[in-house]
């Protein structure tokens, strides 16, 4: 996804129409300090002719959760734990899986 727009709703007064079913424009998520909503660009900017969204086609290999654990215990290969993940540190990672961070709030 190439981004065209970032509506930051806690300082929005009013997100468009056609937003407001939105999940981050819910009540309980719309006054958050670090809640947006992200809007694509109709078209990747170095090339016209793709789209800049999209969604996958259903592929096992793409789901993250380790088989057995839940969506929030990640099977990760080992290349990334050398990245840095937002909301994360080394503490994340634990024997055969990595800890997504679930609920965080930024205050």
């Amino acid at each position: 996804m190439q981004i065209d727009e970032i509506i930051k709703t806690a300082a929005e007064t009013k997100v468009p129409d056609w937003l407001e079913n939105h999940p981050h424009n819910s009540e309980d998520r719309r006054n958050e300090k670090t809640n947006a909503i992200y809007l694509a660009k109709n078209h990747l900017s170095w090339n016209g002719q793709l789209q800049s969204a999209g969604t996958f086609t259903f592929d096992k290999r793409l789901i993250l959760t380790k088989d057995g654990l839940t969506r929030s215990e990640w099977l990760l290969p080992e290349l990334f734990s050398a990245a840095e993940i937002s909301y994360h540190n080394n503490d994340s990672w634990k024997e055969g899986y990595f800890q997504f961070a679930v609920g965080v709030k930024n205050s």
